[in-house]
């Protein structure tokens, strides 16, 4: 009786585990067709073989193209999506550019060498370029702001325009600590969203707050574990709408929502000798895209990436890609 007992349990049981597989496997397979409506990403790359560019890149397929055989380092779109910004930091050529996503031109915006002339007047150091390495925490993150651009230099946040034909910089932010990254509010330019590091505090020393530029006050919308300490330039991102928050926090990818401050834990992801680097919110507030990078012992051969989705409402989660060790990412935008 009680090996008939046991072995009615263990069919229950097969039934269940069989029932869930079908049921996960379902899922799955929604996500990623679904993900076939949604927009490209862009991401640069330099990748193991030699091939390094801007690319457009499909979730749902893995259709990649190339857009520029020039990677724009921390790359974002415009509002229209029509075009993207980028840091260029290449032997032949150093500056700001875009490229206009519709017949994929590039255009360089202001070079190095105009930038370091603004910024010498301001009593910041030159930049040269160098072949192995770049300043990671000096330069980089443009964004477009109104008819003007912004980018971080030397830890802080500075506006690019023109007057009289001629380009100058000013300073719209500082932070005494350290400045991951930010995202200027799209219904209110004054209004910036800054991840960043607090080295004074205890505990949980990476923050994402609010500044409104015409003001001193900040407004703490998030505490969160701090980002892997190989990745300077953050992991949060705001919507498109402005409404919710994306990161990577106590081992789970969160969304947090602007207007109810209320912090959703959308899917648990465990790391061992591995890094979440990146997260990006769908167009369409619909999904989040995020990075998990792979460590080797004394990191030889590089990273190893792994692309993966969550669903927001079901909070499904598909992988949708893993590279090779040296494939090197320079940015993502979605």
């Amino acid at each position: 009786m009680k090996v008939r007992t046991k072995f009615k349990y263990l069919i229950i049981a097969g039934i269940l585990l069989l029932l869930y597989i079908i049921y996960t496997l379902t899922m799955r397979y929604a996500v990623n067709r679904a993900l076939t409506k949604e927009s490209p990403m862009v991401f640069s790359a330099a990748f193991h073989d030699g091939n390094k560019g801007t690319f457009t890149y499909s979730l749902s397929n893995g259709d990649m193209e190339k857009i520029s055989e020039i990677p724009l380092r921390w790359l974002s779109y415009n509002e229209d999506r029509s075009k993207i910004i980028g840091i260029v930091w290449e032997k032949e050529i150093q500056g700001i550019a875009e490229i206009n996503i519709k017949d994929n031109t590039f255009d360089l915006i202001i070079s190095l060498d105009k930038i370091n002339e603004c910024s010498e007047k301001l009593g910041l150091k030159k930049m040269e370029y160098n072949d192995f390495s770049m300043d990671f925490l000096y330069f980089r993150s443009p964004r477009y702001y109104e008819e003007d651009y912004t980018f971080i230099l030397a830890g802080n946040i500075y506006k690019l325009y023109k007057e009289n034909e001629q380009w100058k910089m000013q300073e719209i932010y500082s932070y005494e600590h350290l400045m991951y990254n930010y995202f200027v509010d799209k219904n209110n330019k004054n209004n910036i969203f800054i991840e960043a590091y607090d080295r004074n505090k205890v505990g949980k020393q990476d923050f994402i707050f609010t500044h409104d530029i015409n003001e001193t006050n900040e407004d703490i919308l998030i505490e969160k574990s701090s980002v892997s300490s190989s990745d300077e330039d953050g992991l949060a991102d705001i919507s498109d709408d402005m409404t919710k928050i994306s990161y990577y926090s106590n081992s789970h990818i969160c969304i947090y929502d602007v207007g109810t401050h209320k912090e959703n834990k959308l899917k648990i992801h465990y790391l061992h000798l591995m890094e979440v680097f990146d997260t990006k919110i769908s167009p369409d507030n619909k999904y989040v895209f995020y990075t998990v990078c792979e460590t080797p012992f004394f990191y030889t051969d590089g990273y190893k990436y792994n692309f993966y989705v969550v669903d927001l409402k079901t909070k499904t989660r598909i992988h949708a890609k893993k590279w090779d060790w040296g494939d090197e990412f320079y940015g993502f935008d979605w």
